[in-house]
């Protein structure tokens, strides 16, 4: 093969076009010499210069506001659509024209003639920012499309786990890659790796406008299909043949199929109406139905990891464009794309071309699949309810659970879930969502339920599949599922199969089903029960021979802590192309099960992606949750791309914007069936202190959804408010309800915490004993206080004791031991050092601490590189006095200085009202010289009286960095007896009396 061209910015139509302008006749060619005669060449070629300038600029910025989204923010609105300039005034593609394959050709054996292989992406992902990969599926699919349906080929596609045919040439296989350059960013190659020919090099404009896919987006990438994918099919050595129109309808069996939300139905479903648009041409129905199929399947499939879900909806709104494109007033046209729009997660769009269907004169009444979408894309539950009155489908029922759908709100989500899943159980995309909902109580089941489906019913749904080979259903009667998978693979060659999708696609589908059940069971185990997974582990394994990811599973073999070198290795051989944002989560957990040190390598190297669809920017906003300036703007981008979401409108009530404000009172009148908007109504009332409207606000969200959690916030709205019994009440009657995670615990623990506070023991001690019966580690840690305020020591250490057996808990056993002088203090330090191990990672959250018990210890440097790594992980004014004070100890005046200048941009809320003792320190360090007892004590004396003991430590510390120990004593002594104070501060400063005691034993 030919290697790429050099020269394409000079010659960017390819050495075999002719220039543009006329067409290369003899006439022509002397109106360009007469042309070339009047006009100086130097002036030509500036021109161009200047025009290619502006067109890379042109280019470079839109492609600069997609991947930055700052127009989005700008512009977005809440609720209305961003609007949309005309299609015509942006260009489909840049200039340049494909450049033809290189013959002479490779032969193509006969059983390959009419197949082509389309390769994945396999740009570094240190070259992309959070690639979007809808737009890349837009554009793949729409080969995928061309090739098939305008030149009749079969497409193999590595996406959905086609692999690459043996003996198909390299001219055969095409793959586009993302560089991420801000000017002509897309290749277009064909041939195998090293050995490939750049055929096209350009971006897409139309489709490098933020807000990302909207209407512009799917109209431009069909009309490329239909345009520069025929080109670029062509360059590569294929002729197009005339599409065959048809009135056909939708096969029967087909649309038996359709109907079924199960992802062997919609298989069956496609393959069918794929055989009949070869058989008897493109029609209306049968191009509605694709859509339908495809977006049927995306849908089901959103859960899975990698990009074969977002091919399948790019599929869909491309199948949908296709008819629409041919009769833009056509009902049946725009109730497809709003169909397949609706599934996709482009609501907007979908509401659109519902209502432009309506206003149609001759639109015949909508189908109930199209009715069904139209008032879910509005989430409205009493339409919803009136369809699935008149037609009891499967679809209709399955729309009901997605629009009140949320994990903020597991009772309502739960219930709504178990509904469904009476009518249809196996619906793996809503055991996910219920295995992903809710904790500890509802998971034991939730992440277990799903796999048992799968096993019971695997068999069955594949031999009902229309057309299953032998070898698959010869499978199916082995005990080994891998098995299934790999004889559907095999049978997804080009030779036998002539389907599409192909089994191959199929049985890397229905695996990785069965690969995220297994890593939300190890998941479960292994993080939320704080239990070992190795032994489910190796019962998962099996049916997952041959799944890329295997490895992951292999992980949970062993425990990292112990074993971290096996898991490392595991982990660098794993290639995760295209993680979803909505899987951010769980891949940063699995890559801090392995190390924590910045020294170490990334240990999975992925290319994270977001695809602007609504299912990824829910994802988005839930991990950004605490970036509130993101969460704003995701907020609004949800708005402009789903307005009637009621997440979306949650995300956005607790923003203080004048628009927000304003829309308050209308977003609790129409969303007041959704208690995910109630709850964070009565969120922002009561930030607003307005604790009336937060009170009706949640109680009507409990109605709905009678969750703990929102329990707790009407309880502490009611505490607020100064009616403590209220509080009480409201929380004693959360435990009345459905226990979806730990909430009865966490419950108990807050009324145990209350009035411990108060120092009344003896009524937190059945909250506390209550919370500890749950065996969750903040359950036992609580009681565990409890008792140590009731001087039972050896209940206290009994308590403790269970807790270390989660590791990080050893640490608060340690620290009681040292506060209180009572209970072992050996065990209490074996376990902490054996939590804190060298191969042990420290969770980020647990730095602190750490840090606090290598301080006691006497280990110095340790301590001060764990208080180094809080100050940056958890910024507050306790974290930089700790590691302010340690760098002093060491001489690092720097470090010293720049902690305590920091302090200024701590987050809201973080202060911990330590900040006058920061600038009394800052004013000590200004000095040349320590200033003397007096001036201490007058600086100690004009600060708070609330925070005066806690100084005492920190000025004891400051007075001990200088060798002034005799004095520095003192201050850690009125720190040690001080009535008020922070029980923490205390502990250090009698850790830093009995280190001097140690020291010096003949003195005081």
């Amino acid at each position: 093969m030919a290697e790429p061209f050099a020269d394409e910015e000079e010659n960017p139509r390819g050495e075999a076009d002719p220039p543009a302008g006329d067409p290369p006749t003899e006439g022509g060619e002397k109106k360009r010499a007469k042309r070339k005669a009047r006009t100086p060449v130097w002036q030509w070629t500036l021109f161009g210069v200047v025009l290619l300038a502006a067109g890379g600029l042109v280019a470079g910025m839109a492609l600069l506001q997609d991947r930055t989204g700052a127009t989005t923010a700008g512009t977005a609105s809440v609720g209305p659509s961003v609007q949309e300039k005309p299609g015509d005034t942006i260009p489909l593609t840049t200039v340049q024209e494909p450049v033809k394959v290189p013959g002479p050709l490779a032969p193509v054996p006969p059983e390959l003639a009419d197949v082509i292989y389309l390769l994945p992406d396999d740009t570094d992902p240190k070259l992309q920012t959070y690639p979007n990969i809808f737009k890349r599926e837009l554009i793949r699919q729409g080969l995928w499309l061309a090739a098939r349906e305008d030149f009749g080929l079969r497409v193999k596609d590595a996406v959905l786990g086609d692999s690459a045919p043996a003996g198909l040439p390299g001219h055969r296989q095409f793959r586009f890659r993302d560089f991420g350059e801000a000017v002509l960013p897309w290749r277009l190659t064909v041939g195998e790796p090293g050995a490939e020919h750049q055929v096209w090099k350009g971006e897409f404009p139309r489709l490098a406008v933020s807000p990302p896919p909207h209407r512009r987006s799917v109209e431009a990438a069909e009309e490329i299909s239909r345009g520069m994918t025929r080109k670029w099919l062509e360059a590569g050595g294929h002729a197009a043949r005339p599409v065959r129109l048809s009135d056909a309808p939708v096969p029967a069996a087909a649309e038996t199929h359709l109907h079924r939300m199960r992802e062997t139905d919609q298989f069956a479903a496609l393959r069918l109406i794929h055989a009949e648009v070869r058989a008897k041409g493109e029609s209306p129905a049968l191009l509605t139905a694709l859509a339908r199929g495809y977006a049927n399947l995306g849908l089901l499939t959103e859960f899975h990891w990698g990009a074969a879900p977002t091919a399948f909806k790019a599929r869909a709104v491309l199948y949908a464009q296709r008819l629409l494109a041919r009769d833009p007033q056509s009902p049946v046209g725009l109730r497809a794309r709003g169909y397949a729009a609706a599934l996709v997660g482009l609501h907007k769009l979908a509401e659109d071309d519902f209502a432009a269907a309506a206003k149609l004169a001759a639109a015949p009444p909508p189908p109930d699949w199209a009715e069904a979408a139209d008032a879910y894309v509005h989430f409205d539950l009493s339409r919803l309810a009136a369809v699935r009155a008149k037609a009891d489908t499967d679809l209709v029922r399955l729309l009901q659970y997605l629009a009140v759908e949320d994990p903020k709100t597991p009772v309502v989500t739960l219930n709504a879930g178990r509904a469904y899943l009476a009518t249809n159980p196996e619906c793996y995309r809503v055991h996910h969502a219920l295995a992903d909902t809710g904790g500890v109580s509802s998971q034991h089941t939730t992440t277990r339920v799903g796999g048992e489906v799968l096993s019971e019913n695997l068999s069955a749904r594949l031999a009902e599949m229309p057309g299953l080979p032998r070898a698959v259903a010869a499978a199916l009667g082995d005990a080994n599922e891998a098995d299934v998978y790999a004889a559907l693979r095999a049978e997804g060659a080009p030779k036998p199969d002539n389907g599409e999708p192909s089994w191959a696609a199929l049985g890397s589908l229905l695996q990785e089903i069965r690969f995220t059940q297994a890593l939300q069971r190890l998941y479960f185990l292994e993080w939320m029960l704080g239990a070992s997974a190795a032994d489910t582990a190796n019962e998962l394994l099996p049916p997952l021979r041959g799944h890329p990811l295997r490895g992951l599973i292999e992980t949970f073999k062993s425990d990292p802590r112990t074993a971290p070198g096996r898991t490392l290795g595991v982990l660098q051989s794993i290639s995760i192309p295209d993680v979803p944002a909505h899987k951010a989560k769980l891949y940063l957990w699995l890559l801090e099960k392995t190390a924590r040190n910045a020294s170490v390598p990334k240990v999975i190297r992925a290319n994270s992606h977001v695809t602007w669809l609504y299912a990824d920017l829910l994802g988005q906003i839930e991990i950004n949750r605490e970036d509130v300036s993101k969460r704003w703007t995701l907020g609004k981008e949800l708005c402009a791309l789903s307005p009637n979401a009621p997440y979306a409108l949650a995300a956005l009530v607790g923003q203080p914007e004048p628009e927000v404000v304003a829309r308050l009172p209308e977003i609790e009148r129409t969303h007041a069936d959704f208690a995910v908007v109630q709850r964070a109504l009565g969120e922002r009332h009561l930030a607003d202190k307005r604790y009336v409207d937060a009170v009706r606000c949640w109680q009507r969200s409990l109605k709905l959804s009678p969750d703990g959690a929102t329990y707790r916030k009407l309880g502490a709205a009611y505490l607020a408010a100064g009616q403590e019994e209220a509080w009480r009440e409201t929380l004693e009657a959360s435990l009345e309800h459905e226990d979806t995670g730990l909430e009865h615990a966490q419950t108990r623990t807050i009324l145990a915490e209350h009035y411990m506070a108060k120092k009344d023991f003896k009524r937190a001690e059945p909250y506390a004993l209550a919370a500890a019966g749950s065996g969750a580690a903040f359950g036992l840690l609580v009681a565990a206080r409890c008792e140590q305020g009731l001087r039972q020591w050896g209940r206290a250490e009994d308590l403790y004791r269970s807790a270390a057996g989660y590791g990080g808990p050893a640490l608060d056993w340690y620290f009681a031991t040292r506060l209180t002088g009572k209970m072992n203090r050996a065990d209490a330090e074996r376990a902490a050092r054996s939590f804190l191990a060298p191969h042990r990672p420290v969770h980020d959250s647990q730095a602190f601490a750490a840090g606090r018990f290598h301080l006691l210890t006497g280990d110095r440097v340790k301590a001060r590189e764990f208080f180094d790594a809080a100050k940056h992980i958890e910024p507050n004014d306790l974290t930089s006095l700790f590691a302010a004070l340690s760098a002093d100890e060491a001489g690092d005046r720097a470090g010293r200085d720049q902690f305590l200048r920091e302090r200024p941009t701590l987050p809201p809320g973080k202060e911990y009202t330590l900040a006058d003792v920061i600038r009394m320190f800052q004013g000590f360090y200004a000095r040349a010289i320590p200033p003397d007892a007096a001036a201490i004590e007058k600086a100690v004396d004009r600060l708070p009286a609330e925070v005066r003991p806690d100084a005492e430590l920190f000025v004891g510390w400051y007075l001990s960095n200088r060798g002034l120990k005799d004095r520095a004593v003192e201050h850690w002594k009125r720190c040690a007896g001080a009535e008020a104070g922070r029980p923490l501060l205390k502990t250090h400063a009698r850790g830093f009396l009995e280190a001097r005691a140690a020291a010096e034993p003949d003195g005081e």
